[in-house]
């Protein structure tokens, strides 16, 4: 990790392990050390003795966990200073290389879930007729109604009758009646009964059977 930042072997057997891994977080940043001290809330004088090539105290895990915060470290990177911390204390100083730690791994992305394509639903069987019962007489089926017939003709009209001709027997009748009445009428009553037979007889209409009504 912080091979990549130290200029020559000289200054890298110089820093210690944990000062040359925060120095070469600070320069990722493009910071300066004042402005590294700054926003950690260090003082000068402790922020250029603690990423000097000679460091003598150790940070507490207070400090680290506060420059882990500030410059937003991962939780493998985090782990690291904290564990360099642990074991300067345990051996009384600074760690120079070669490091007795393992470098720490680079903090991978979050695996992304993998999204499971949905499982096809079975469609929905067809719904079959029942099966018929051993015994049961199954209806026929209703046969469409039959188109309808040809309309009637309407019938026929029969020619009216002419105008009845009435005979010249039965013209003679009405004749004879006619002027009996008026020979009734100018000679009484009794003129109506004598005229009315003579002037059939004149006439000519004894056969006609309106004469023997009178």
């Amino acid at each position: 990790m912080f091979l990549r930042c130290v200029k020559s072997m000289d200054e890298l057997r110089q820093m210690s392990v944990l000062s040359g891994f925060l120095r070469c977080k600070v320069e990722e940043k493009g910071w300066s050390i004042k402005k590294f001290a700054e926003e950690t809330g260090l003082s000068d004088s402790y922020a250029y003795e603690l990423l000097a090539e000679s460091r003598k105290k150790i940070p507490t895990d207070e400090v680290l966990n506060k420059i882990a915060d500030v410059m937003g470290f991962g939780k493998n990177d985090r782990k690291y200073i904290l564990d360099l911390a642990l074991k300067e204390r345990e051996i009384g100083g600074p760690i120079y290389p070669p490091s007795p730690i393992p470098l720490p791994e680079p903090d991978l992305p979050p695996e992304l879930p993998v999204l499971s394509e949905p499982e096809p639903h079975p469609s929905a069987p067809h719904p079959q007729p029942p099966s018929p019962q051993p015994g049961t007489v199954l209806p026929e089926p209703e046969s469409p109604p039959s188109p309808p017939g040809p309309f009637p003709h309407p019938p026929a009209l029969e020619p009216s009758p002419g105008p009845v001709e009435v005979s010249w027997t039965h013209r003679k009748v009405i004749l004879g009646v006619v002027v009996g009445l008026i020979a009734g009428l100018l000679f009484g009553c009794c003129g109506s009964s004598v005229f009315i037979p003579l002037i059939c007889q004149y006439l000519n209409i004894q056969n006609y059977p309106y004469f023997y009504g009178f």
